[in-house]
């Protein structure tokens, strides 16, 4: 959950134009080449999350750029944890950006060995996909709950990034976005997905 702290520091329309695929600066994919550092800095001072922040710090890093055993087992937790993010990340990017169906997804990841790790993703190959079964629709923002998803970008009236289309709804965004509908900085319905 702390692997993308560090994207803070990242202006939000940057994030968006990356989210949506669109072409960036080099100084942007400069910013977003180090957030899993500046994220593992953030952290770095808490007690006990040592190995995480070392996960954090790595989860960008290629699996053919790590030494030591390769089999799962056998790795360095660390390692393993940051290509588990890897994996995730990658997975991620290619079901909800590129919108790619589970099986290709899978199939571009374990074209490339070098880059993810193979048996971890291989491992997703057993995980069953559903349709969620849900459905967009309008609501109004006192009527979200956590049992939602985003179904699109939720801005400001200034065109600022609040929260991001695929987003789950939680009791902290919902109060995060009552409080700028309070002061009349966001339109207060939009879409979202809910269970059919």
């Amino acid at each position: 959950m702390l692997s993308q702290i560090g994207c803070v520091t990242i202006p939000p329309n940057t994030l968006k134009d990356m989210q949506l695929g669109k072409k960036i600066t080099d100084a942007e994919q400069k910013m977003i080449e180090t957030y899993p550092a500046i994220g593992s800095e953030l952290l770095a001072h808490i007690p006990r999350l040592e190995s995480i922040c070392r996960m954090i710090a790595q989860q960008q890093e290629s699996f053919g750029d790590f030494s030591g055993p390769k089999e799962p087992e056998k790795r360095d937790q660390v390692i393993l944890g940051a290509q588990m993010l890897k994996v995730a990340l990658s997975y991620d990017e290619l079901i909800m950006r590129r919108c790619l169906p589970h099986a290709e997804a899978i199939r571009q990841l374990l074209a490339g060995p070098e880059i993810c790790d193979p048996e971890i993703t291989a491992d997703l190959q057993s995980v069953e996909i559903q349709d969620s079964g849900m459905e967009s629709q309008r609501i109004n923002l006192f009527d979200l709950n956590v049992h939602m998803i985003l179904d699109e970008d939720i801005r400001t009236k200034n065109d600022v990034l609040l929260a991001s289309k695929g987003q789950g709804v939680s009791p902290t965004l919902i109060k995060f976005l009552e409080n700028y509908a309070n002061r009349a900085e966001i339109k207060e319905d939009f879409q979202v997905l809910v269970l059919g």
